[in-house]
């Protein structure tokens, strides 16, 4: 993802480690002439992981919703897990 505003721009470089589930990113940050470089990680949790987190927390009736509220699908950016407690 690169994004432009006048001479500055942020380039982001993903990439998934598929072992632990994390987005490795390297932002690039050109402001002013200098550059930056920023990495980081974002940890994405898998729908099995949530479902049995939360039925060792007492949950039940579970089920995973993409952010419209359709059944969750791989083009789906967010999870809605709705569940039941006793």
């Amino acid at each position: 993802m690169v994004h432009e505003v006048g001479d500055d721009m942020m380039i982001d470089h993903h990439r998934l480690d598929p072992l632990t589930m994390r987005s490795i990113v390297e932002r690039v940050v050109v402001r002013d002439g200098q550059v930056r470089r920023i990495p980081h990680a974002v940890r994405m949790f898998t729908a099995p992981e949530l479902r049995d987190w939360l039925h060792q927390a007492g949950f039940t009736d579970l089920s995973f919703r993409g952010e419209d509220g359709d059944a969750l699908s791989t083009g789906h950016r967010r999870v809605i897990a709705l569940a039941t407690r006793a």
